[in-house]
């Protein structure tokens, strides 16, 4: 470890606390098709520490998208107050559950076709 400068040891540590996993350059290199696969099946970011200090993130394209739908919905304020409004509701029991999602799929269809049996 004794090439990597004094930011990366800061990234080093920021990285740690977070529990990301990491690898080395060099380790990216001679393992590239093992990681990348790695990545894809885990979900979770992998950080990459450069000899030169510098650090990547890789992310499989499914996260990526992931992550660029959250920004957007933090970034809409009509959305995340939306978003507040509902768990306010929630909190204070102002909610529906449809038959469906009370008593399983169909159930709204089957007090419907019983009602009409019974006209």
């Amino acid at each position: 470890m004794t090439t990597i400068a004094a930011h990366s040891q800061r990234a080093l540590k920021d990285v740690e606390s977070t529990g990301m996993k990491r690898v080395t350059q060099a380790e990216l290199a001679a393992r590239l098709s093992e990681i990348l696969e790695e990545v894809k099946l885990s979900n979770e970011p992998l950080e990459v520490l450069l000899a030169n200090g510098d650090t990547f993130i890789l992310l499989h394209s499914d996260e990526w998208r992931d992550v660029q739908d959250e920004l957007d919905i933090l970034s809409d304020g009509e959305t995340l107050a939306a978003i507040k409004q509902g768990r306010e509701d929630i909190a204070a029991g102002r909610f529906y559950v449809s038959e469906d999602e009370a008593f399983g799929p169909g159930a709204a269809q089957a007090r419907k076709a019983r009602a009409h049996e019974g006209s």
